[in-house]
């Protein structure tokens, strides 16, 4: 006698796979399983699923009965489309079908199955951002399992209890110092974002860093959405892969951008207040700038702007100016390595030396001619259209921020040199040459940021940790 689920999936063949095989499969599981019934799982596999936040409750456990009935149908049906997804479950998880099963589970059947497994990073990530369908998002749901479970705000500063590290039931309260709670909250009260540690736990050199960045970066940003940032939520802390030099990254899918542990690191610097190297401030500005194109495309009905300003005049189908990234690389070294045999043949350096940091003994691609007049900001830039625009506004914010810093200075000549000390040690660190930024680029960011007509820097200011000066946006001190 056939098991009523095998009959129930028999009955579903062949087209109804062949169309939609995966939701098919996802009712049949949610359909007679209580997930928020289920024990929790435990032990390594766990550690096998993204963290929404430190301490999450974690997914509820499969079991061979969820999958066995159906399973001898599976493997036997002669579809290619199936043998070739049966081949893509074994590769990922081996032959345990209890895994196989979250690749399906749909928990509030709403036609999205929770997780996708994410191969690059061998582990299952949310693919429904809601995945018990109770209208609160994983990321802040104290239960992202069990819709039964409620969010509380005892306190109602807009930090659920759960994520408040003010908050003694968080677990985090003996580790969190009065200075990182009062960041926390002035990062929402400010943004409307919530700092949120996950596999790591961020820092208050970093948190500082990341709210002032905002502000001094995307102050137009917040003053024209009632102090937040519309589409970016959460600032994330991950501990990152040791073989990574991945600093951070924006997840638009989650609107939220994450550090990685490989960015929490002290430095000083000049420019900015928080003891955090130069290039952190870069790469919150790079990533802070992909979620401001998104926001731009959809105040705009679709329409990109940038597109329409800068980026279409240089990339076509994917390619800066129709050449590939490889190309303007091999393009660039050749400069260098031309500089540097006629060096060798003159008594005159200066050829070498435009390229070339004697102080720091580092190479600097992006001041070759090939660099300098086709607008090419960093090797980076010529990733993609998207990355080029990331680029570009951390090279407007930058420049703009030497220049602001230094105009106190009265010898043009001496601001200049400044200027380009601070140039030079961000490309150094991040690659990244400001000046290269392009006219129609600087344009675009000023009509939309106006960094150069809002910014100033206050020399007069002596904060309490002895960093000298403030910066002010439209009149108003951002200390």
């Amino acid at each position: 006698m056939s098991h009523p689920l095998l009959s129930s999936w028999a009955a579903l063949l062949p087209a109804a796979f062949m169309l939609s095989g995966c939701n098919q499969i996802s009712e049949l599981i949610s359909s007679r399983v209580d997930w928020s019934s289920r024990a929790q799982l435990s032990g390594a596999f766990a550690q096998e699923f993204e963290v929404f936040y430190e301490g999450n409750p974690l997914p509820r456990a499969t079991v061979e009965s969820d999958c066995k009935p159906y399973l001898k149908y599976f493997e036997q049906v002669n579809f290619e489309q199936t043998r070739a997804r049966l081949a893509d479950l074994r590769a990922h998880h081996g032959d345990d079908c209890r895994k196989w099963m979250y690749e399906y589970i749909d928990t509030d059947r709403d036609g999205r199955t929770d997780w996708y497994w994410n191969s690059d990073k061998g582990q299952f990530q949310a693919f429904d951002n809601d995945i018990d369908g109770d209208d609160v998002e994983n990321l802040v749901d104290a239960d992202p399992y069990d819709a039964s479970v409620r969010n509380s705000d005892s306190d109602r500063n807009g930090i659920p209890d759960h994520l408040d590290w003010g908050f003694a039931a968080t677990g985090t309260r003996t580790s969190a110092t009065p200075e990182m709670v009062a960041l926390q909250r002035e990062l929402y009260r400010k943004t409307k974002i919530i700092a949120v540690h996950q596999t790591s736990r961020h820092d208050i050199p970093t948190l500082r860093a990341f709210l002032e960045t905002i502000q001094i970066a995307y102050g137009a940003v917040l003053d024209s959405h009632g102090a937040s940032f519309p589409n970016l939520k959460y600032f994330g802390a991950e501990r990152g892969e040791a073989d990574s030099g991945t600093l951070a990254y924006f997840q638009r899918a989650k609107n939220k951008i994450v550090f990685m542990d490989l960015a929490r690191r002290e430095s000083s610097d000049s420019i900015f207040g928080s003891r955090v190297p130069l290039e952190v401030y870069a790469v919150a500005i790079h990533e802070l700038g992909h979620a401001f194109q998104d926001l731009l495309k959809v105040e705009n009905g679709g329409r990109d702007l940038a597109d329409e300003a800068f980026l279409s005049r240089d990339w076509v189908d994917g390619r800066f100016r129709s050449s590939s990234k490889s190309a303007w690389e091999a393009r660039i070294v050749a400069e260098v390595r031309e500089r540097m045999d006629a060096s060798e043949r003159s008594v005159d350096s200066r050829l070498l030396d435009e390229v070339y940091d004697q102080q720091l003994k580092k190479v600097l691609l992006m001041r070759t001619t090939v660099a300098t007049q086709n607008g090419i900001l960093s090797t980076y830039s010529l990733t993609s259209p998207a990355e080029y625009f990331a680029e570009s506004a951390a090279a407007y914010v930058m420049k703009t921020v030497f220049a602001k810093r230094y105009q106190h200075v009265s010898s043009s000549v001496r601001r200049a040199e400044l200027s380009d000390s601070m140039e030079r040690l961000l490309e150094v660190r991040d690659g990244l040459r400001a000046s290269n930024l392009t006219p129609e680029a600087e344009r675009f960011f000023e009509e939309h940021l106006h960094l150069s007509r809002d910014l100033s820097f206050d020399r007069e200011t002596v904060r309490a940790d002895g960093f000298r000066g403030s910066w002010v946006r439209a009149g108003r001190s951002l200390r």
